[in-house]
């Protein structure tokens, strides 16, 4: 889901929205789903989902996530840097004819 060339991406899984927002969010899960990332290190330990922080391995480099915004079932927001570019991750989920609809938005941010 993760692009920064394009706008939003969406598709539709066939599992409870619970199902999806507990795997999708989890970034450990990304190289199960992710093309290119080769493996994700935690980086925080947190009692809390909402200040978990990773790093993944990818093939253009490092990346660094932060998730910002945590919206258990409906919404998500991984804040990632890497060494070229810095974007914010959205991921909006929806209940959808017996399915979860996911709805993803890269939009890049000024690097600091």
């Amino acid at each position: 889901m993760r692009r920064h060339d394009r706008g939003p991406r969406s598709t539709d899984i066939a599992r409870t929205i619970g199902e999806v927002f507990d795997y999708v969010v989890d970034a450990r899960n990304e190289p199960k789903w992710l093309p290119g990332a080769k493996d994700v290190e935690k980086t925080t330990l947190a009692t809390s989902a909402s200040a978990r922080g990773s790093r993944v391995r990818m093939r253009a480099g490092k990346v660094s996530l932060e998730l910002v915004e945590y919206e258990p079932p409906h919404r998500f927001t991984f804040r990632a840097r890497a060494k070229i570019v810095h974007f914010d991750d959205a991921v909006e989920l929806s209940e959808r004819d017996g399915k979860t609809h996911v709805e993803a938005r890269c939009s890049p941010r000024p690097m600091a």
